[in-house]
């Protein structure tokens, strides 16, 4: 029986035609009784023969698909990108077991599906036999997608059938393996430093390898929660984010790890305002002028005996030059401070 990922295919589904993807499908296995899908052939260049012990025409094609595929394939060691050619026999005649092994024996098959109400056939013909289909189950190659029907074809065909094996044989040498996954290794270290408390802390690792690359990030030998690439980037960065950071790049093929990075987060020393000027507004006010406020809200006071301070007015926290306008009152003078709150 023939099972979709979505359950039973209807039996009015459409034919197969090369370059469509072949749904995943179940068949029994003739030995075991077990079930078998097509995505349990993965890695391999599947090749499927569809045949009935009294066919003639199956009785034909056995030997010369034994000769033309299984064993040049076999000889070869693959295709020429050494993909491994998996041929599968699909018988379709129930009961008539003693006469169906006796043709699976002397064929040779070594792995016997069993299609017996043609659900698999009728999505390639809707009658007869042999059929042949060439379904590529490489993932991540560069030349057809997984489980792309490679070639199809109903019935023996010529008479030699030497027509047909170098067309079966022309699509599977076309197949290219996937890519090698190569290992991740580490192109740049880590660059570790000073930095002050409210930057942004930014440690950024070169690394080549295949993707897709899984980044697992350390600080003191302490995994870090949150999930992050070959960059991490704190802010604001704070006093508790100083320590040794490192890194593990993994992949299929690997895993490395970074060498340890010092980075030293200092505390943030407030700059120190100042008074930059000061001027007459009019007979009862001065205008003062104050700098570099910085990321605090200073205070500025005013006395007239350098005793007995008196807040004036409080500046906001910027680094800009700022102006405060302060009325002298009864004051005969006036002396003034800025001071960090």
């Amino acid at each position: 029986m023939l099972a979709g990922s979505a359950g039973f295919l209807p039996a009015a589904a459409a034919f197969y035609r090369p370059g469509d993807v072949v749904d995943n499908f179940t068949l029994v296995n003739r030995a075991t009784r077990q079930p078998v899908r097509l995505s349990d052939l993965e890695g391999k260049i599947v090749f499927l023969e569809w045949f009935a012990w009294w066919c003639p025409y199956c009785q034909a094609a056995a030997p010369q698909v034994e000769a033309g595929i299984v064993e040049w394939y076999t000889r070869r060691g693959g295709n020429p990108a050494g993909i491994p050619v998996l041929h599968v026999a699909v018988n379709l005649q129930p009961g008539q077991e003693a006469q169906t092994q006796n043709f699976v024996d002397r064929a040779g098959f070594e792995f016997v599906l069993e299609d017996f109400n043609r659900a698999l056939a009728n999505r390639f013909q809707s009658g007869g036999q042999p059929i042949f289909a060439i379904i590529n189950g490489v993932a991540g190659s560069p030349t057809h997608r997984p489980w792309e029907l490679l070639a199809h074809q109903d019935g023996y065909g010529q008479r030699d059938f030497s027509e047909s094996l170098n067309r079966f044989r022309a699509v599977i040498d076309a197949v290219q393996a996937a890519p090698p996954i190569v290992a991740p290794r580490i192109t740049q270290p880590l660059a570790g430093g000073q930095w002050t408390e409210g930057d942004t802390l930014q440690l950024s690792l070169g690394v080549e390898g295949t993707e897709p690359l899984a980044f697992t990030w350390f600080r003191d030998a302490i995994q870090l929660p949150a999930v992050m690439g070959a960059t991490l980037s704190l802010s604001p960065v704070t006093l508790e984010d100083s320590g040794h950071y490192h890194v593990e790049v993994m992949n299929a093929a690997g895993r490395v790890a970074s060498e340890p990075a010092r980075v030293l987060v200092q505390r943030r020393v407030p700059p120190t305002p100042k008074i930059v000027g000061v001027r007459t507004v009019d007979a009862a006010r001065l205008a003062v002028a104050i700098q570099d406020a910085g990321g605090l809200s200073p205070t500025l006071e005013v006395s007239v005996d350098l005793q007995d301070w008196q807040p004036a007015a409080n500046l906001s926290a910027t680094s800009a030059i700022q102006e405060v306008v302060v009325p002298l009152g009864e004051r005969p003078w006036a002396f003034f401070r800025v001071r960090n709150r």
